[in-house]
């Protein structure tokens, strides 16, 4: 999977949260031992309490369990129980405090999981089941839900490849904070996915999927996509400029430390992944894909024509005005605290935007200037730095 116009999509729309409770996954080896989250999603019912069972192999797994961050907000306790009759591998768990607190939606309940040392590779379940919340009128709501699961793993620990910390979105050798960076690797994570809903607290995103993270400058990075070969991740706030230590942990171990280079700003495009990232990711104002017919099979697409608005996305153009924070969900477009110029087939473009639309997506509006039909360059520059020049962009009348 590469970085491009797939983050588009999954940033400019997050995952609508169902009403249920939801077990998370993670991954530990034999000997080891990993956290799986419980997430509530009620979705404005007021729940004051909740009951569930959890079924788990006990022969392989011991558990651990805690309140979450949303159940101890509330002034909640966690407490087990093991239901009459007696089940190998079940306990009931209740979650309940003496107040009429709601509780949020959120994680209500960590599991620390243990693995036996002698415990088989493979995939084991963490299955809930009879999940009832409490109402504050003191009537219930059995909630569905999603089982968790641990895998027992083997293999060797994270490696960066050499050179392996890459500009997110062009792919150059340096990145910035608060921007998409990718790394490249082998045994970087034992699973391939993006984050989800269950993967949020509140509004702050995920620092870790699966027992997967990345630290720059050892602040905790946020983590959109998993791979043995490929993560991507969102920058950390960061002052520092010049040569940064990226570190990659999962369940096995944690990586060398890989150098990379940070700058203030690093201007550059998302591009679409046909005919080898050739062409900028861009979109016209009513929706359509801003590329040459044909570039997908299938898909619609329209070349540019002089007067056209297009947006143009990319990351690593600096800080905002007023200033974000990245680990929280944005709530409205932000401008940018730079000025940002672009040429098209080297004629200056007017820019009617430029902002951050989502976490460290930057979204640009510009107007394609009068221009030959053919393929252009698109170049943009902020603070005297300029995106690479390898960018396309087809006019076609």
């Amino acid at each position: 999977m590469r970085f491009a116009i797939f983050l588009l999509a999954a940033l400019a729309a997050l995952p609508a949260r169902a009403n249920s409770l939801s077990a998370g996954s993670a991954g530990a080896p034999p000997g080891g031992s990993a956290v799986v989250n419980l997430t509530l999603s009620a979705r404005g019912a007021e729940l004051t309490g909740l009951q569930f069972d959890l079924d788990f192999d006990a022969r392989t797994l011991e558990l651990e369990a805690s309140a979450g961050p949303a159940a101890s907000a509330a002034g909640k306790a966690l407490h087990a129980s093991v239901p009459a009759p007696a089940a190998l591998g079940r306990l009931r768990y209740v979650v309940i405090g003496l107040n009429q607190n709601v509780i949020e939606d959120g994680i209500i309940a960590r599991f620390t999981v243990r693995v036996q040392p002698q415990a088989a590779v493979g995939t084991y379940v963490l299955r809930l089941a009879n999940v009832i919340g409490t109402r504050r009128d003191g009537g219930t709501l059995p909630l569905p839900s999603s089982d968790g699961s641990l895998q027992v793993i083997t293999g060797p620990t994270p490696f960066i490849s050499p050179g392996g910390v890459r500009h997110g979105a062009s792919f150059e050798p340096e990145f910035s904070p608060q921007s998409w960076v990718t790394v490249f690797g082998s045994g970087l994570a034992n699973t391939t996915r993006i984050w989800t809903a269950a993967d949020f607290r509140e509004n702050q995103l995920p620092t870790q999927l699966d027992g997967v993270s990345v630290t720059i400058n050892g602040l905790p990075a946020y983590v959109y996509y998993i791979s043995p070969t490929q993560l991507n991740v969102l920058a950390p706030r960061d002052t520092s400029e010049g040569e940064a230590v990226v570190q990659v942990r999962s369940p096995l171990g944690t990586s060398h430390a890989a150098s990379a280079r940070m700058q203030r700003l690093s201007p550059g495009f998302f591009m679409f992944e046909p005919e080898s990232r050739r062409y900028v990711a861009a979109v016209h104002a009513d929706g359509t894909w801003a590329a040459k017919p044909g570039l997908w099979p299938g898909v619609a697409t329209r070349a540019v024509k002089p007067g056209d608005t297009v947006m143009l996305f990319a990351t690593g153009f600096g800080p905002t005005n007023p200033p974000s924070d990245p680990g929280f969900i944005f709530a409205s477009p932000l401008p940018l605290a730079g000025t940002v110029a672009v040429r098209i087939g080297g004629v200056a473009a007017t820019v009617a935007f430029a902002g951050v639309v989502s976490n460290g997506l930057v979204q640009i509006n510009v107007v394609v200037p009068e221009l030959p039909d053919g393929d252009a360059t698109v170049r943009a520059e902020i603070g005297g730095v300029h995106s690479p020049a390898n960018a396309w962009i087809t006019v076609r009348r």
